[in-house]
């Protein structure tokens, strides 16, 4: 296969090429198709690739090209066939009826790439991850203080109530006695509600016998 105007395509796939993509394919304006899928790449997509006027078919799959699509590539008016997947692409797809017309397959395994025809659009989810840490932290902070709080406060309330009921005889004696009282009306009660229980039991057992 000849370079320039003779040679119409070149596949170099399922190789083990490394480093970054020679801007120098830029210049083969007979170019048709262009395989480089499935190696090892590295890098930006060369600006130049968008003076590749007759390429139909281009496929960089499966590398590990990075940074942005150039929307130099909006320019390529005969390409029927884009492979862009599986790379570290990030940044917006270049508004253009020529890109935006292939398939989310074309585009998928960037995680970094965003736009139509893939779905909108990492920045909200930010914005909504951000909103959503900020609420965390303002809850976080607010338990805190909360719990902070009833630390403080719970042996405060303790002091003020038990104080003088330990370090005051009369009023150790009065809650005693205070205490004393109010199990005594409880335990009466619940005898009361005990025995009408009893009582209403049996009259259902003498109705039943009758």
């Amino acid at each position: 296969m000849m370079v320039g105007t003779v040679f119409s395509i070149i596949d170099f796939s399922n190789n083990f090429f490394h480093g970054e993509l020679p801007k120098e394919l830029g210049n083969l304006n007979g170019l048709i198709v262009l395989n480089l899928s499935h190696n090892s790449f590295s890098g930006k997509i060369p600006l130049s690739f968008g003076n590749l006027s007759q390429i139909q078919s281009l496929d960089l799959s499966c590398n590990a090209l990075s940074d942005k699509i150039p929307p130099q590539l909006a320019n390529l008016n005969f390409l029927e066939y884009l492979n862009l997947s599986f790379n570290k692409l990030s940044g917006r797809i270049p508004t253009s009826t020529q890109l935006q017309s292939f398939n989310a397959s074309s585009y998928q395994g960037n995680q970094g790439l965003y736009g139509p025809p893939l779905t909108p659009i990492p920045r909200i989810q930010v914005n909504s991850d951000s909103s959503s840490q900020d609420s965390d932290w303002i809850s976080k902070s607010t338990f805190e203080w909360m719990l902070m709080g009833a630390e403080v406060g719970f042996p405060v309330g303790i002091t003020v109530i038990l104080g003088p009921l330990l370090y005051i005889k009369r009023y150790r004696e009065w809650y005693c006695n205070f205490l004393h009282i109010l199990v005594m009306k409880i335990l009466r009660k619940e005898g009361h509600a005990r025995r009408r229980r009893r009582a209403r039991q049996h009259n259902r057992d003498q109705r039943q016998r009758r």
